[in-house]
C-alpha cells in the first residue's frame, strides 16, 4: 500500500513498507538505497512468511 522511509545517511534509508494481505494490514521493516536513477530495497529474511503461513493454513483446514 505505502512505504514511509527516513535518510539513514548519504542515500541510504530505513523505513516501513505498509502491505495489506487479505484483510490484514502488516507493516515490514524496508531498507532502501536510491542513486538518483535506480532505487534498491531489501527486507529481513521471513519479513513476508505470514504469507505462506496463511497459505498453509488454508490448506490444512480443507484437509480437516
Amino acid at each position: 500500500m505505502s512505504v514511509d522511509v527516513v535518510r539513514q545517511s548519504g542515500n541510504t534509508y530505513q523505513g516501513l513498507a505498509h502491505v495489506t494481505y487479505k484483510g490484514t494490514r502488516h507493516d515490514i521493516p524496508v531498507d532502501v538505497t536510491a542513486d538518483g536513477g535506480n532505487v534498491l530495497w531489501k527486507t529481513p529474511p521471513g519479513s513476508f512468511l505470514f504469507i505462506a503461513q496463511d497459505e498453509l493454513k488454508e490448506k490444512l483446514e480443507k484437509i480437516h
